[in-house]
This record gives C-alpha cells, structure tokens and sequence, in this order.
C-alpha cells in the first residue's frame, strides 16, 4: 500500500484505519490527565477529544494567525479546549467555545479557568442551536471528517452522518459570521472532498487559503496511527 492509498483507507466502518485506534485510546482513560502541546500544559478529561493521540489540533493552531487582537472569536467542537485556550493566549477580545459533547464543553471550561483566559465562555450546542446570537470576527471549526452514525458523544468528533453537520455549519454560518471575518475549517482527504466542496459552493463560500499536512514524518507524531492527512482552509463568503 502506498502513502495515498494508507491516507485515505476507510475501516468496515467507513472511517479512516487510524480513527478507531484513536477513539479506545481515548476511551481507555477513566481519570483526567496532562497533555503538553506547544509548552503548555492541557487538561484533558475522559471521553474528551485528546490531542495526546490526534495532531489536527495542533496542526489547527499552527495555522491560525499568530494575533487575534480585538477579535471575538467561536470555535465549534473545541474538544478539550486546545485551540480555543491558545486564540485566547494570542490576545482573543472573548471566545465562545461550543461542542455537542457535554464533557467537551466542561473540558474547555476546565482549561479557560486554568490558563485565565477572559472573556471566554462555553455552551453545549448542535452547531450552532444554542451559540449566542452575534457576529463574530472569526468562526473555528475541525468538521468530523467521515460519514457515519456517531455511537456515543465522542464519535461525535469524528463522524457526522450524512454529513448533516458540515451541511448546517456551511448554511448558518452566514449569520454569525461579520461581513470581513474568515472562517477556519479543518478537513481530511479522507473523508468526503466532493461532499465538502458541494456544500462550500452551495453556500457561496469561498477559499481565501488552504494548506495540507500529513504527519507522517514528523518526529513528534510518528507511526502508523498518525498516518492521515489535514486540510485547513481559510474561508470567506462571497459578496453579490
């Protein structure tokens, strides 16, 4: 098997083969414990999204601008909190943090009070059903790449079945969204490209940027159960 045919290889459970590793080593903790993703310390509580196994959070704030001065900020599925904790550490005017995942949203919570973040606030939310009614300047989101019934709240990170969410995001964003603000999206070769590229068009939404990455060869994140690629776009919508 070559190096793009490993990237995109789906289980019996149409999810990529490193996905299910992923989800028992998460799942196999039963206490919270300590992860250190760019020399700081993250709190991660079980049946939470775990950057100890997974590097598409850390691949996220690679990304992302380096100031987000005098920016409100939203990121949807924050798991523990990674991404939204270093957006605050990077001057975020306030940040709302949303995940389906009760124990994602108490997670966030958790590691905002730990790192005293201001202005920072969490709400358990279906996309965006329970987000506060405003504009933000920008929108964060690491779409769950594979089609398929979530089991539990975790396999809600990871599967969105007839990728219902992506389509939700895509069509309400528009209204959270400030007419000069960008949007963060993470999504893999592994799922479905033609799917997410419908729905951007659908929704007159525009790439602005977009790198990939694939971790194979990088020291930190080694070996096969990191062997997937990400995609993380900067999107805009586009003006009539």
């Amino acid at each position: 098997m070559n190096d793009n045919e490993y990237l995109t290889k789906l289980d019996t459970d149409h999810i990529h083969v490193t996905t299910r590793p992923y989800l028992n080593k998460v799942m196999a903790h039963t206490e919270p414990y300590e992860v250190s993703v760019c020399g700081e310390s993250i709190t991660v509580l079980p049946s939470v999204m775990s950057p100890k196994y997974d590097w598409a959070g850390l691949y996220m704030i690679e990304y992302l601008p380096k100031d987000f001065s005098r920016q409100d900020v939203l990121e949807l599925g924050p798991g523990c909190g990674l991404v939204s904790v270093f957006v605050g550490l990077r001057g975020a005017t306030s940040i709302t943090a949303a995940d389906i995942n009760p124990a994602a949203v108490e997670n966030t919570n958790l590691n905002f009070k730990k790192f005293k973040i201001p202005n920072a606030k969490t709400v358990v939310s279906d996309v965006f059903s329970n987000v506060p009614k405003k504009k933000y300047d920008s929108i964060i989101f690491n779409l769950p790449y594979h089609d398929g019934l979530p089991a539990n709240d975790l396999e809600k990170g990871v599967k969105d079945a007839g990728y219902e969410v992506m389509e939700t995001f895509f069509a309400e964003a528009a209204s959270f969204l400030k007419q000069d603000g960008k949007m963060y999206i993470g999504f893999s070769r592994s799922g479905n490209l033609e799917k997410f590229h419908e729905a951007l068009k659908k929704n007159s939404v525009r790439i602005d940027d977009m790198e990939e990455k694939n971790m194979w060869n990088n020291p930190d994140y080694s070996g096969k159960d990191f062997h997937y690629n990400c995609q993380v776009y900067t999107c805009s919508f586009e003006t009539p």
